[in-house]
């Protein structure tokens, strides 16, 4: 699965429409920082995915049918946005992009879009100029970083935090400072963030559950997820982990971490199958096909290899 790089553009184009925006006429109380659990959540039959209201104050019947799905699953509840009354001021806009890891290609082309679209913003007087960081994995040199760029008072933060509960607390400090705090791909549980981000789990709950027809549900099943601890990857997992856990015949054999590099897939592939000679029903990948076809490859012609040499 390749994440999509399309995204910072939307991003961006949100947060100056947040930026610029009268505020609504009510505001809601701010939700629980508490994520929703997935104890209790009815389990499909197998290669299935039963409807699982995530709850919270947003009221989802108002959506259309097709919209609301979407919703399905999701990871925390669902809440009215503590920024409903939130009051813009005129740009040009400083925008501040915090990220938390750069050894993927997808973090690669994240940052030099937001580059070419602050660019294009700059030159037609929308935004003043984009500071950005990168923790490399390290959550509090990104709550440093992030608490920097409140200091500067930039207008909006757009993030990727690795975790979903450990900048809430800077998350708040940048909303009591009046800068709207946006994650990209990568959700919090601060009822102060505007998480623009796609239904992992549903997503994850369909993979595997598109897998569990295929092989007719039963079979070992290899994981290579994205980075450790991230919550995209949290919650992809858990998206599979429900899907198969319907299908008493399937068993995961194994999880690793691939970070959504082609590169460290192959790696890690190429070492379990070293030490896994075992069939595998099916391989379900945060990182390229690219990466498991070669890795497969590389397999069988060491076998093929050690074979004639026999």
């Amino acid at each position: 699965m390749r994440r999509r790089s399309f995204i910072p553009a939307r991003t961006l184009a949100a947060v100056l429409a947040l930026a610029c925006a009268a505020g609504c006429a009510a505001k809601a109380a701010p939700a629980s920082d508490t994520p929703a659990s997935s104890e209790g959540k009815a389990m499909g039959s197998c290669g299935a995915v039963p409807y699982r209201d995530p709850g919270g104050t947003a009221d989802l019947t108002a959506l259309p049918k097709a919209i609301r799905a979407g919703y399905n699953g999701y990871f925390a509840p669902v809440n009215r946005s503590a920024y409903e009354s939130f009051k813009g001021v005129k740009g040009p806009y400083r925008i501040g992009y915090s990220d938390s890891f750069s050894a993927n290609s997808w973090r690669g082309d994240a940052l030099a879009r937001m580059k070419a679209d602050t660019a294009a913003l700059k030159r037609s007087g929308i935004v003043a100029g984009l500071t950005t960081s990168n923790s490399n994995l390290d959550n509090s040199l990104q709550i440093q970083q992030i608490t920097s760029m409140i200091n500067q008072h930039v207008d909006a933060i757009i993030a990727i935090p690795n975790s979903p509960t450990a900048f809430n607390g800077v998350i708040k400090q940048a909303y009591a400072a009046g800068i709207p705090f946006i994650t990209l791909n990568s959700h919090v549980t601060s009822p102060y963030a505007i998480n623009v981000d796609t239904n992992y789990h549903l997503t994850g709950e369909l993979v595997g559950a598109g897998i569990a027809k295929v092989i007719k549900g039963s079979g070992n099943v290899l994981v290579i997820d994205g980075i450790d601890g991230s919550p995209a990857s949290t919650v992809l997992h858990g998206g599979y982990a429900d899907a198969f856990g319907s299908c008493p015949g399937i068993r995961v054999a194994g999880s690793l971490e691939g970070q959504w590099s082609e590169a460290t897939a192959k790696t890690v592939t190429l070492q379990y199958l070293s030490t896994h000679p075992g069939g595998l029903a099916a391989v379900v990948t945060e990182a390229s096909r690219e990466a498991l076809v070669s890795a497969y490859f590389g397999r069988d012609a060491e076998h093929s290899s050690k074979e004639a040499a026999r």
